[in-house]
């Protein structure tokens, strides 16, 4: 049996014993928090002790919502285009980029945003007309290819009037541009898939950036996004002993299921094959709409620049929905769901009031990104036992995204923009995700000053920051909610409230150390806040 004592200024979130200056761990498990004295008595002359003196001590962060093989590619795998700030400086990095690497078969990148014009295959023929070029936006949800990719998957009318041009957009007369959204995106990224070896590589990466930023668990929010290895990739790390955070994950519902029982029978399956400690399948995924800043969100009004437009419905079907629901009940399943626009909250909503009317009462599904939002749902959110994954690090108002958003939504809509707050004070369960790599970063501190303060802080990295970039001040929460909302309500929404999200007896040592008092010190400190330490199973994974 190996021993630990650990001391600093413990903030546990247990509300028994909020605050504490030593706790004892045995084994990787929590046997005593109070008292340095108390805690002295229950060592012995082999124990470690672990003082952090002044710095404070927190339960391990859990991401909500992320997608760890795609973060790897951001991390490394694939070049990342976050930095540019127009369409003309993703095209100068890709160029860049195949100037340095004249020998790949296929140029991949990530992270671009719809700025000041659209995107045209033309643009990347500019920088290569040989071979293909695939860019994945920093949402997720659209690929901008040049020509030569286009031929090569297929991108061509066929795929205009199978997926539509909303889509699939065209130029004027009628041919796909090589903007790509929702349905044609996911299908050209999966004939592209990651290898097994590169998608484990991937995971270690994105394991290795959760523990620098004081994340100890995590919820892949699409296992089988662009194919299946990552469902195997996962069980393979923790076999070989690599895998050490803790990750739920889901499987997507098609969103032209036919036979629902099937399906959910096939992800319970996979669940009862690979479930472990360090990796667990727990939740149907179900993609309802997409993203507003590329007009796919949908709306229960229409587009301001679009009259009778209300965007793109993916899973749009009532009653298979409420199937999908009750099937995953039926396997001990959660439902999490993709809802960016009202309607698609909506539509959720009335499906899981139906669920629960048929009996279905124990699940803890989840609607995630909740862009926008209507008075009447907070409260349904309560009543039906809904967690609300809500983005803190998207809500300030910044000129990249707020200039969209008011040509697309209007100013009014734009500023009612990622509702918390109002959540919380209806009593329904909030947690926080960043969606990595949809946001750039992964960061404790930001996320607690956004929530807190409701705009960017200066680390932000756009403009305008301060109180100019100020959305939605009604839906400022406070700092202990915003701690809860990045450990215990994550851990209550996956089930784990027995073993993690807390520091407290019988729980699992997981814990990271910061310098700053996230509930007294300075804001602007915070925001700034680096981890020093990420400890799993009371063992040091991550030291500044």
């Amino acid at each position: 049996m190996t021993t630990k004592l650990i001391l600093g200024n413990i903030i546990t979130l247990d509300d028994i014993k909020p605050n504490v200056e030593a706790l004892v761990v045995e084994d990787g498990i929590i046997k005593y928090i109070g008292s340095r004295k108390t805690a002295e008595t229950l060592c012995d002359d082999d124990t470690e002790i672990l003082d952090f003196g002044d710095n404070c001590i927190y339960p391990g962060f859990i991401e909500a919502h992320a997608h760890g093989c795609e973060a790897g590619r951001a991390l490394g795998l694939v070049p990342p285009l976050y930095e540019g700030e127009s369409m003309d400086d993703y095209v100068a990095i890709m160029k860049k980029v195949i100037e340095e690497n004249p020998d790949k078969e296929l140029y991949r990148g990530i992270g671009w945003h719809l700025i000041d014009k659209e995107p045209t295959a033309a643009m990347l023929d500019e920088i290569c007309s040989d071979k293909p070029i695939s860019l994945v936006s920093g949402d997720g949800h659209s690929t901008w290819l040049n020509t030569k990719a286009m031929e090569e998957f297929g991108v061509n009318q066929s795929m205009v009037e199978k997926y539509g041009a909303d889509c699939c957009r065209v130029d004027e007369d009628g041919n796909p541009t090589g903007w790509l959204s929702e349905g044609p995106n996911y299908e050209v990224q999966t004939k592209t898939p990651l290898t097994i070896e590169e998608t484990k590589e991937s995971i270690l990466l994105w394991q290795q950036y959760c523990f620098a930023n004081g994340y100890v668990a995590a919820f892949d929010a699409a296992l089988d996004i662009y194919s299946e290895n990552p469902i195997h990739a996962y069980p393979q790390l923790e076999e070989e002993g690599k895998l050490k955070l803790r990750t739920f994950g889901s499987i997507i519902i098609p969103d032209d299921i036919e036979d629902v029982d099937s399906k959910i029978k096939a992800i319970a399956d996979y669940a009862e094959k690979y479930n472990n400690e360090y990796f667990k399948i727990t939740t149907s995924k179900v993609f309802l709409d997409g993203v507003i800043e590329v007009d796919t969100g949908l709306l229960l009004e229409e587009y301001n620049h679009k009259p009778d437009y209300y965007g793109v419905p993916r899973f749009s079907n009532h009653d298979k929905f409420v199937e999908v629901v009750c099937k995953s009940g039926d396997y001990g399943l959660n439902v999490h769901c993709h809802s960016d626009g009202d309607r698609a909250v909506e539509f959720a909503l009335n499906g899981f009031a139906e669920a629960i009317a048929a009996g279905y009462t124990d699940q803890r599904n989840l609607l995630a990104h909740l862009h926008l939002v209507k008075p009447y749902h907070f409260e349904q959110f309560a009543d039906y036992n809904v967690t609300a994954v809500t983005p803190p690090l998207w809500v300030p108002l910044v000129d990249i995204t707020a200039k969209r958003e008011i040509e697309t939504i209007g100013a009014e809509r734009m500023h009612a923009g990622y509702p918390i707050n109002s959540f919380i004070k209806a009593g329904a369960n909030n947690v926080f995700h960043t969606d990595f790599p949809v946001s750039p970063v992964m960061n404790v501190g930001m996320s607690i000053f956004i929530a807190v303060t409701r705009y960017a802080p200066q680390n932000y990295g756009a403009e305008p920051i301060g109180p100019e970039s100020t959305k939605g001040p009604e839906e400022a929460i406070t700092r202990k909610q915003a701690l809860e909302a990045l450990t215990k309500n994550v851990a209550y929404a996956y089930h784990q409230e027995d073993i993690m999200g807390t520091l407290s007896v019988g729980k699992i040592a997981n814990m990271v150390v910061f310098k700053e008092n996230f509930l007294e010190d300075d804001l602007e400190e915070i925001a700034a806040a680096e981890t020093l330490y990420t400890i799993v199973d009371g063992e040091i994974v991550y030291q500044k």
